[in-house]
């Protein structure tokens, strides 16, 4: 097994995107909607498994700390 953690690429929003929106029982549509728009405003991190995206997190840093704005697996 081999999990690797990195930022992702512009091409794998999308496929963060799906993952959000396979979470419907835990986000309302306007939480889903504002998760759209912040994976691409904020720095996000994938969690690879064997090479293939399966969660993420957004990340907002300002000046000394960084807040996790979302979390999806």
């Amino acid at each position: 097994m081999d999990l690797v953690f990195r930022r992702v690429n512009g091409l794998e929003l999308d496929k963060c995107v799906e993952i959000a929106h396979d979470l419907r029982e835990w986000l309302n549509e306007q939480g889903l909607r504002k998760m759209v728009v912040d994976i691409r405003e904020y720095e996000t991190y994938g969690a690879y498994l064997n090479g293939e995206l399966v969660g993420f997190a957004v990340l907002r840093f300002e000046h000394d700390f960084a807040e996790i704005m979302w979390m999806a697996v």
